[in-house]
């Protein structure tokens, strides 16, 4: 029988990766999070880091003092991604500089790509208009009302004024109303 003796070393692994929002948007904070278990032999003692990448460039570093045999920490680090909507490959690598020495070193870096969406918007279009009288007549009084739809992703937000109706006939504006 050959019996093959391991060092007594710590052996950082990076088992999860998240975002928070789950639905990150463009434009706004967004954090990850790394779960790293120490499943080496021994605790991780002096201090290594986590680097948070997005496409390949380094976004940010957290430093962890020490990681005990069998413990698990969750790092995080918050950053607005502003390059644009879609598919984001965030990559996280823990004690890349290999200090402190571990068993090994092959379950240090998780990668996952995330979505990032479009900041939403409100979109306004008229969904009705209509006329009192049904056919209106020249040199005479007449209501004309319209229906205003959000088909958009967000409402919109209080303001002074939201937005304003305004009313043409043949191309020249004869009313403008504004919506609070």
């Amino acid at each position: 029988i050959t019996v093959k003796w391991l060092d007594k070393l710590p052996d950082l692994q990076a088992f999860s990766l998240t975002v928070n929002p789950g639905s990150p948007i463009v434009g706004q904070s967004s954090t990850f999070v790394v779960g790293i278990k120490n499943i080496g032999t021994d605790t991780a003692t002096g201090p290594f880091d986590v680097d948070f990448y997005v496409h390949g460039s380094k976004i940010g570093t957290k430093t962890v003092r020490s990681l005990s045999m069998g413990r698990v920490t969750y790092q995080s680090y918050s950053k607005t991604v502003t390059s644009g909507a879609g598919p984001h490959k965030v990559k996280v690598v823990v004690n890349e500089s290999k200090t402190p020495k571990e068993l090994g070193y092959a379950n240090n870096t998780i990668e996952k790509t995330f979505n990032w969406g479009n900041v939403p918007k409100p979109d306004l279009v008229v969904s009705l208009m209509t006329t009192v009288p049904y056919s209106p007549v020249v040199g005479r009084s007449t209501t004309i009302t319209a229906v205003i739809k959000n088909q958009g992703s967000k409402g919109i937000g209080a303001g002074v004024p939201a937005f304003y109706v305004r009313f043409f006939i043949n191309g020249k504006q004869v009313d403008q109303q504004s919506k609070y």
